[in-house]
């Protein structure tokens, strides 16, 4: 009788832990999520300015690749502005920071592609400045900047 109190008590004692187990694995689960940011928002922002900045200033480096008939050039800083429009993107993302409906910064990229002539680049240059100064906005109001 002895040994089938202890081996009901031990099968008790494995269940009551197995069942704890799968409680704290559940509870882990749901805790992290993979859109969920592990940083703070400040932590993105040198990389968000950097970004902008670099929005800024591709389209006047585009263009003179452009007047020059560079195309490796062309080709390179295109495929970097791009990666800077995905990347501004995801990091605002990131932050948990919403790009008003009223920017678009894919008008950037396409308008130096539907119009690849010598002096693109101060229109595209004026819709990324449009668009630095609303995303600005957002971040500022975010309380992002120390302004």
């Amino acid at each position: 009788m002895k040994n089938t109190n202890l081996v009901s008590i031990l099968i008790l004692i494995m269940i009551s832990m197995l069942s704890l187990t799968t409680t704290v694995i559940a509870q882990t689960e749901t805790t992290v999520s993979p859109t969920k940011s592990i940083w703070p928002p400040s932590h993105y922002i040198g990389t968000l300015q950097s970004y902008l900045d670099d929005l800024q200033r591709l389209p006047g480096i585009i263009d003179e690749s452009i007047c020059a008939a560079n195309d490796a050039g062309y080709q390179e800083k295109m495929a970097l502005l791009q990666n800077r429009i995905e990347g501004i993107s995801s990091l605002m993302v990131e932050m948990g920071l919403k790009i008003p409906s009223t920017v678009n910064l894919r008008i950037i990229q396409t308008t130096i592609t539907k119009n690849k002539i010598c002096g693109v680049g101060k229109i595209a240059t004026g819709y990324a400045d449009l668009a630095r100064e609303k995303l600005d906005a957002v971040i500022r109001n975010a309380g992002l900047y120390n302004e």
